[in-house]
């Protein structure tokens, strides 16, 4: 299973816990799940080599999603092994610059969530921060998943495989 569907099951655990208390009523975009993948987990050399949103409703129900792989500007792709995405995946991939306006367009007043947030926040921040000018704010906030998680049940990993 890839990575990307492996999120997308992970949003049919919030939409299963939030649906046992609110009826399915299809609606506009509230909510905006994000994953990144990425060279490493190093926000000042690592870049972001897949980026993906599912927008979903109130009720958690996807009303849409968007994903993109990213060329990491000639940064070496050396753990393959964890996303299974290659350079030669990305190389004719768009870069971050290319795609941030979309992306921040797409999740712009949406309430971000993200399972590691503080990973996928810290790697989304240093690549915008390279592209916008110095003294320009740039802010993600993101709700944690594996915080919510925790609050919600007690288990011993709270990997996605764990949740799902």
């Amino acid at each position: 299973m890839s990575v990307w569907a492996s999120r997308l099951e992970g949003m049919g655990f919030l939409e299963n816990l939030l649906n046992r208390y609110a009826p399915r009523t299809p609606g506009k975009p509230v909510f905006a799940v994000i994953d990144t993948e990425t060279t490493g987990f190093n926000k000042r050399y690592d870049r972001i080599i897949e980026l993906a949103a599912v927008r979903a409703d109130a009720y958690f129900n996807p009303v849409d999603s968007w994903h993109t792989l990213l060329n990491p500007d000639g940064k070496a792709i050396k753990n393959s092994h964890i996303h299974g995405i290659t350079n030669a995946d990305v190389a004719r991939a768009p870069t971050f610059p290319e795609v941030y306006t979309e992306f921040a367009a797409r999740v712009d007043g949406m309430v971000l969530m993200a399972h590691n947030a503080p990973f996928d926040s810290k790697m989304i921040l240093a690549e915008a921060e390279r592209i916008i000018p110095d003294g320009e704010d740039v802010y993600f906030p993101f709700v944690d998943t594996i915080a919510l998680a925790k609050q919600m049940v007690s288990l011993r990993s709270y990997k996605l495989a764990s949740l799902l």
